[in-house]
């Protein structure tokens, strides 16, 4: 089943996540350890006549997790895969020391408790968090559903008319992922109606404007949307 939980920001703006499920977690880590223990395994063949190399490469995979989560804003290489993100609870970005809690709080959620700490709260908790995650104030996000759709899924729309508002003489200098990101900004906002993302369409719909060199004389989103169907429909002939 899944979780989804509203952060409320300091201007006064609400947020929406989906938290990642237990199963996608385990299964991310146990993609990381695949890869850790088959890196071990080459490298340690390779230079096993340097035990300096030996080590640092030892030191490298045992913190891979902290490292690599810190580079990458949030996620493993198994993270990756499953579509799943570490953030703080309040919807930003962890600090140094919150990679560093949540992977050095991995010897008790696993390795002390063989995995039983850990598991246990991630199923019993609201926010699916193990013990590294609630110390540090961190979560596990699903960023899967916030994927854009492929423009050619935009031109199976019932929605596209050929009617709009908008001269299509500039429509030309609009970027194809710009088109996608409004999409999504405009079907985000209307299933959770958050002040912030109103506030984006409108910078957006500005933003249009200024390019194509037109007037804005409708709503916000009506105005994208006219952009997207006078777009998809240019990009089909």
């Amino acid at each position: 089943m899944e979780t989804t939980v509203a952060i409320y920001t300091p201007n006064k703006s609400t947020l929406h996540f989906q938290i990642a499920g237990v199963w996608n977690r385990i299964l991310a880590g146990v993609l990381d350890l695949i890869f850790v223990i088959t890196s071990l395994s080459i490298l340690s063949m390779a230079f096993i006549d340097v035990p300096f190399v030996l080590m640092f490469i030892y030191v490298v995979l045992l913190t891979y997790s902290w490292w690599f989560e810190m580079i990458t804003n949030g996620q493993t290489l198994g993270k990756m895969i499953l579509g799943i993100r570490v953030i703080k609870t309040n919807g930003q970005s962890p600090a140094f020391n919150d990679y560093f809690l949540r992977w050095s709080m991995m010897l008790v959620d696993y390795m002390i408790t063989s995995f039983t700490l850990g598991v246990l709260l991630m199923f019993t908790s609201l926010k699916k968090q193990r013990l590294g995650d609630v110390l540090a104030d961190t979560m596990v996000i699903s960023v899967k559903n916030n994927a854009v759709v492929k423009i050619d899924k935009l031109h199976q729309s019932n929605e596209i008319v050929n009617d709009t508002n908008v001269d299509s003489t500039n429509l030309h200098l609009l970027r194809e992922e710009d088109m996608l990101l409004a999409k999504q900004l405009i079907s985000n906002y209307t299933i959770y109606k958050q002040p912030l993302l109103h506030d984006l369409q409108l910078q957006t719909a500005n933003k249009l404007a200024s390019i194509l060199k037109v007037e804005m004389n409708i709503a916000p989103n009506e105005f994208i949307w006219n952009v997207l169907k006078q777009y998809i429909a240019s990009s089909r002939s």
